[in-house]
């Protein structure tokens, strides 16, 4: 096998573990959600872009959550919001497929490419009435 195929093969294989970590926000002892999301394509408008990320939450609460608003905050000191989800039902220890469209300024979504990703909030109101 040649050099260059060699350096493919390292560029795919680095590719593919910085895809995976980039893409993967894993619960940490003591937290009660986790997920896998991707971008799609980015749509210009006026100021920046429109996109839809596709998120794979889990919950690990415990139990199941009635109406949880999933937000997504930008990159960046002010984490502004760029998008949410309607009040949706979350289930005990399985995944939830969401799909929400976003709005990114032009520097956030530069931010996102240079790999500053998203935060990924879940707000819900607990049977205590504790939010």
């Amino acid at each position: 096998m040649g050099r260059n195929a060699l350096e493919g093969i390292w560029r795919v294989t680095f590719g593919c573990i910085a895809i995976v970590s980039v893409a993967h926000a894993v619960a940490d002892p003591g937290r009660d959600f986790s997920a896998f999301y991707s971008a799609g394509p980015a749509q210009p408008a006026a100021g920046g872009v429109h996109l839809t990320l596709s998120l794979s939450l889990a919950n690990h609460t415990g139990s199941a959550i009635a109406e949880a608003v999933v937000r997504v905050l930008a990159c960046g000191a002010a984490q502004r919001e760029a998008g949410a989800s309607g009040a949706t039902e979350l289930a005990a220890e399985a995944p939830t497929a969401l799909s929400i469209s976003l709005f990114l300024s032009a520097d956030e979504h530069e931010a996102w490419q240079q790999g500053c990703g998203p935060t990924i909030e879940v707000s819900y109101t607990d049977g205590e009435a504790h939010r």
